[in-house]
């Protein structure tokens, strides 16, 4: 006899009130309902296969309701009627799952990143990771590695261009050809890397250099600065930027472990200088070691001068000086970059001597043995450089304040 809902729910309530012998209730063609002494319910179809006695489990009850159940039963009978072991189909298919769920991009790009560890930088480990957690994962971290296209590496790449971040797109797009890469030779789970060839079509715009503040608007400049309700700190960061015109990378990622306060001197690895094969001494003014020894009170007990808003044990955000600049009133102006700029106009104008200048930019040499020489080469000169230029930056901040 066919079963029924009423009589389903009957025998379960039964079963949990007389906590008696397992039963089964009999569909029809080998489907059935065991219930388990504590009103538990499974659906189970019994059949042979090559003269066999076997069970399949189809699912438990309430969750696969009776009609949903039959269908399930119908499905197994069509495999079996074709030579098809539907319990061997259930546990081929289970391993299928297990096997996509370990090749999607987040898991081979994590397995890819593991490997590299060993001839990476920690610091550039950690940048890696983070852009492709904030980046790529988000959007096709859980995407099978056999699904990615080139149209789908095109349009991830194109969502990091959209926010104007047009080096972290090229980058972005450069860890996705590893990984990919990655997948073909080493995993062999693809037999070509979908990122090949597409670079070309990846539109990037020319490169634009916002120009620095004029050197006549620097009062205004620090005016607005100095009465801008921010963190303390965000403002130190910025002029300290201004004083030592490091990039901003090296600057937000600063650790009081590289600061020499007797020796007056900020001594950057050169893991964090882009391109260096040394580390680059910064000589620290009279005015920026004040401004350091500010910050100890805020952020001394940590890691970073300059630590996240969510994290202590993460830099601040990369974008921190911009937002302050365009807080300021200076978004399509000028860029705390732009006080590199500043920096090189003002001291050529006033004849210090290009060699020292270019020295203190950490500018590349293409002369290996050189640049390894020359890289404390100058100091004595460098700090004096750096204390006129100081000088001279104080002196437009307090004409600001007073302005």
């Amino acid at each position: 006899m066919k079963l029924k809902d009423l009589i389903i729910k009957s025998e379960i309530k039964q079963a949990k009130q007389s906590g008696g012998q397992i039963k089964k209730l009999f569909d029809g063609n080998g489907l059935f309902l065991l219930i388990s002494p504590v009103g538990g319910a499974s659906w189970k179809y019994a059949y042979r296969f090559n003269g066999k006695s076997k069970t399949l489990t189809l699912g438990k009850y309430p969750l696969i309701p009776l009609i949903q159940a039959r269908q399930k039963h119908f499905e197994a009978r069509q495999m079996l009627a074709n030579g098809i072991d539907p319990a061997a189909a259930k546990q081929e298919a289970k391993v299928q799952i297990k096997q996509a769920a370990c090749n999607t991009f987040e898991h081979i790009a994590r397995e890819w990143h593991e490997v590299e560890l060993p001839r990476w930088q920690a610091s550039h480990a950690e940048k890696v990771l983070k852009s492709l957690e904030e980046d790529t994962f988000p959007y096709i971290g859980d995407m099978p590695i056999t699904k990615i296209t080139p149209e789908i590496i095109i349009e991830t790449v194109k969502r990091v261009q959209e926010r104007g971040a047009y080096d972290t797109a090229s980058r972005v797009f450069q860890r996705i050809d590893r990984v990919l890469e990655y997948a073909v030779v080493i995993k062999k789970l693809i037999s070509s890397n979908a990122a090949y060839g597409v670079r070309r079509y990846i539109a990037t715009p020319a490169t634009v250099h916002l120009p620095a503040i004029p050197q006549k608007d620097l009062p205004e400049f620090f005016r607005r600065l100095h009465h801008e309700p921010t963190r303390p700190e965000t403002k130190i960061a910025l002029l300290l930027l201004i004083l030592t015109f490091t990039r901003v990378g090296s600057l937000r990622a600063a650790e009081w472990a590289e600061f020499d306060f007797p020796a007056q001197e900020w001594r950057i690895p050169k893991d964090k200088m882009k391109g260096r094969r040394v580390e680059h001494i910064v000589p620290l003014s009279d005015w920026a070691l004040e401004l350091l020894t500010e910050l100890q009170t805020i952020s001394g007990k940590g890691r970073y001068l300059f630590p996240g808003r969510n994290s202590t044990n993460q830099p601040m955000s990369a974008n921190a000086l911009l937002n302050l600049m365009h807080k300021l009133g200076y978004k399509d102006i000028a860029t705390p970059h732009g006080f590199r700029s500043l920096a090189t106009d003002v001291l050529n104008e006033h004849d210090f001597n290009s060699i020292w200048i270019e020295r203190q930019m950490a500018h590349l040499n293409k002369d290996k043995v050189q640049d390894a020489y020359l890289h404390s080469d100058f100091l004595p000169h460098r700090r004096r450089m750096m204390q006129w230029y100081s000088d001279w930056i104080r002196e437009r901040y307090q004409q600001g304040l007073e302005g």
